[in-house]
């Protein structure tokens, strides 16, 4: 693993974990609050349109669309959970791994 990190350790995405938040906070305002609900079945994660019809998109835009349970259940979860914990793996690990 440190020979990985000396080699593609330039490419490490720093606070990961807020970008993460502040792609699922973008989602929710698209999904829930706009209603695009059409456009989320085309950002949800695809196998098949993704192997067969060359979506990559899907790789990353699942990540923005909320879980169900509403604006509520999406603030306490991030702020309670993924975020310290996001942040302390990040102290501890270091941004590469």
């Amino acid at each position: 693993m440190d020979q990985l990190e000396k080699r593609f350790g330039r490419f490490a995405i720093p606070d990961l974990t807020v970008k993460f938040l502040f792609l699922q906070a973008i989602g929710y305002v698209l999904f829930e609050m706009l209603k695009l609900d059409g456009m989320r079945t085309y950002c949800e994660m695809n196998p098949y349109m993704i192997l067969h019809h060359f979506q990559i998109w899907r790789l990353v835009t699942w990540l923005m669309i909320p879980t169900d349970g509403g604006l509520f259940l999406f603030i306490i979860t991030a702020v309670f959970f993924y975020l310290p914990i996001g942040r302390q793996l990040e102290q501890t690990w270091g941004e590469f791994r």
